[in-house]
């Protein structure tokens, strides 16, 4: 994280299968949040960037996923029940 990079992120992370953390937090990303991240994934920083839309439904299935930092996006519309008993910032 902070270290300036900008683009956007890919759309499915899902092949990369041992991850278990993911920080691309404080960086200029534009576009929307991957919609298919590993089932492995424990966190996942994506606060303050440039980042728009929604959150993925299917992160509802990522049950190892115990935090989920999102907040200086543009992110819009609803959370599920799921999503806020977790770690959510």
């Amino acid at each position: 994280s902070r270290n300036e990079l900008g683009g956007q992120l890919p759309r499915d992370l899902s092949t990369i299968s041992s991850m278990t953390h993911f920080y691309v937090a404080n960086n200029m990303f534009t576009g929307e949040l991957p919609e298919f991240l590993p089932p492995t994934l424990i966190d996942a920083y994506f606060s303050d960037n440039l980042l728009t839309g929604g959150v993925p439904s299917l992160y509802e299935d990522l049950h190892r996923l115990d935090r989920l930092s999102i907040s200086g996006n543009n992110i819009t519309g609803t959370v599920s029940t799921r999503m806020c008993d977790l770690g959510l910032s």
